[in-house]
């Protein structure tokens, strides 16, 4: 009797999945933070912050704080790390005074000896679990 034959999924596969979950955690933030525009991108095992942007009168009111503690509360519950590079082209005027706000949610410089090589992106946040 031949043993029957293990195939691995494609890799495909593997990556429709982690687009299906990129849409549905959009979705869930899209519909808690009305105010806020934002973009999120499956990145290989990452989810990268591509941008987030609040109007300015609405800015300076905890919408940013509210958005990324939802969006690491979900992060965490998948066991998914998350990345992003802090940029001043939307409205920020200072990348380090990013760097600083980001490091408040478990951000961490992704250089040196414990870089990451597997993003190029200048932040991320591990997994809870690793």
């Amino acid at each position: 009797m031949a043993s029957p034959r293990i195939t691995p999924e494609p890799l495909d596969s593997f990556l429709n999945l982690w687009e299906e979950e990129c849409a549905e955690i959009t979705q869930k933030l899209t519909e808690s933070n009305p105010n806020a525009e934002f973009r999120l991108i499956p990145y290989k095992e990452f989810i990268y912050v591509d941008w987030l942007i609040f109007a300015e009168e609405k800015r300076n009111q905890g919408l940013g704080t509210k958005f990324f503690q939802e969006l690491i509360e979900v992060a965490d519950e998948i066991n998914c790390p998350l990345a992003l590079t802090p940029d001043t082209s939307f409205g920020s005027s200072d990348e380090s005074r990013l760097e600083e706000y980001y490091t408040r949610f478990g951000f961490i410089k992704n250089i040196g000896k414990d870089r990451d090589f597997s993003t190029n992106h200048k932040m991320i946040r591990p997994r809870k679990n690793s």
